[in-house]
């Protein structure tokens, strides 16, 4: 399980985690969602504008509800870094 952040308190950042989830179903991939709406915390994160999603730490969107494909192959590879042999 690894962490994926959505950042933003409006209807868009809600879409978002909406997305997430169901891009994490769609391939079987437990993550942990968290939702980042203090303002502050927004920018020590270095995000300046929401929505943004960052997956395992990592920044992949801002401005923006990306795209299901999108979403499921930044969980994806984020989960291979985690799969044990």
């Amino acid at each position: 399980m690894f962490p994926v952040e959505v950042f933003g308190t409006d209807r868009e950042c809600s879409l978002l985690a909406a997305a997430v989830r169901k891009a994490a179903d769609f391939v079987g991939i437990a993550i942990k969602l968290v939702r980042v709406e203090r303002p502050d915390q927004i920018a020590a994160r270095g995000v300046a504008t929401t929505p943004a999603v960052a997956v395992d730490g990592a920044i992949k969107c801002q401005g923006s509800v990306p795209s299901q494909a999108d979403l499921t192959t930044w969980l994806t590879t984020a989960a291979l870094k985690y799969e044990t042999v």
